[in-house]
């Protein structure tokens, strides 16, 4: 049974790591190539506040030393680690951070790819590494699907995803455990419901909700940093129609700390990632724009960048702006933000993200403005087209 590898497809060089810390980035898959200048220093100070407390049982993947003492901080803080068999299909860099943090969590981790040289590479590590997945003499597991779904133009190409999930399946008719499969891999909305189980159940012969459990839990791993991220989340989001699955997976990662969502719809969860990782690369963006208008005018786009991070509302109030539905108004965004197109014009700098800007709003002005008189006629009683 071959399973698909987990591959980005390029050298990951120390340039792209000091240009991942000049970002600033938030999690995402692989590096962003993208450009910031706010600089590493800048960014140490900014980073997220990590939990100090430790994974219970600190297991060194590699050289396989448990550290006693993290067990005894576990338990003063309350906290019972109940070992639990965990598959990794797709050994990249997200399942490899993956697994080696819920190994060092104490638990029997098991990583699958189809890389050879992968999986020689993790058992000279000293990890447990195969190219097949045998579920037939296994006890109830969780297996996480790290597969690739990389962009082809304008749409994600599933096929390795699709092709890993089918041997997940193919595993799973071989079993008479009953396993949660875990979608970690970043999808559009809708994916585990309308991909993931069908392939389950057509390969398997199994209903989800009886003879598996299926669920979402995107990861929010930086390349740079997979690894630590793991081990100390800021943010966990588990999502499935299954309550038992949510109570499982929140068992299984609720001990590395950070703060937990949980959703009934997977498809909540998998906008979360989606919108997660467009929502650190629009921003990007903007400051890119911005660093353009200043390198026209000669000023130095540092301190204001940094200045602003400090004074705009829409930086330093997580609330401002996430209502959706609802197009800025009052005077100064609409006017600021026409003006500003004008000047960038008379000085011969494109602006086209500022312009999508304006037309979102305009639009959305629009449907508002429609929904209001529908709703005005309804309540007139005249009828609506």
């Amino acid at each position: 049974m071959a399973l698909i590898t987990l591959d980005f497809g390029q050298s990951y060089t120390p340039r792209h790591h000091e240009m991942a810390l000049r970002q600033g980035r938030q999690p995402c898959e692989a590096p962003d190539l993208g450009r910031n200048d706010l600089g590493a220093a800048r960014f140490a100070r900014s980073a997220p506040v990590r939990d100090p407390r430790p994974v219970c049982d600190l297991l060194d993947p590699v050289r396989r030393i448990t550290l006693p003492s993290d067990r005894s901080r576990c338990r003063a803080r309350g906290v019972l680690m109940q070992p639990s068999r965990v598959f990794i299909v797709g050994s990249g860099v997200v399942g490899t951070a993956t697994g080696t943090g819920l190994l060092a969590a104490g638990n029997t981790v098991t990583f699958i790819d189809i890389s050879v040289p992968r999986v020689r590479h993790l058992q000279a590590q000293g990890l447990d590494a195969r190219t097949e997945l045998d579920l037939s003499s296994e006890p109830d597991s969780f297996i996480f699907l790290t597969l690739p779904t990389p962009n082809v133009g304008w749409r994600y190409d599933l096929g390795a995803f699709t092709a890993g999930t089918a041997a997940v399946g193919r595993a799973l008719a071989g079993s008479s455990a009953q396993h949660t499969v875990v979608v970690r891999s970043t999808v559009s909305p809708g994916t585990t419901e309308g991909l993931v189980r069908p392939v389950l159940e057509e390969n398997s012969g199994m209903t989800a909700g009886e003879g598996f459990r299926l669920a979402s839990n995107p990861e929010f791993l930086r390349a740079v940093s997979a690894a630590e991220d793991f081990s100390h989340p800021w943010m966990t989001v588990i999502a499935s129609r299954d309550p038992q699955a949510v109570a499982r997976l929140r068992g299984l990662l609720e001990p590395f700390g950070g703060e937990m969502r949980t959703f009934s719809d997977p498809a909540e969860a998998e906008f979360i990632k989606c919108a997660h990782n467009i929502f650190n690369a629009t921003k990007i963006s903007f400051w890119n724009e911005m660093w353009l208008i200043a390198q026209k005018i000669g000023l130095d786009l540092d301190p204001i960048a940094a200045t602003v991070a400090k004074s705009a509302e829409g930086s330093i109030n997580p609330q401002y702006g996430i209502r959706g539905g609802a197009p800025y108004g009052g005077v100064c965004l609409p006017k600021d933000t026409c003006g500003f197109l004008g000047y960038s014009d008379a000085i011969g700098v494109d602006m086209p993200l500022l312009q999508a800007v304006v037309e979102t709003n305009n639009r959305l002005e629009s449907v508002v403005k429609q929904e209001v008189e529908a709703a005005g006629k309804a309540a007139s009683g005249i009828p609506t087209a």
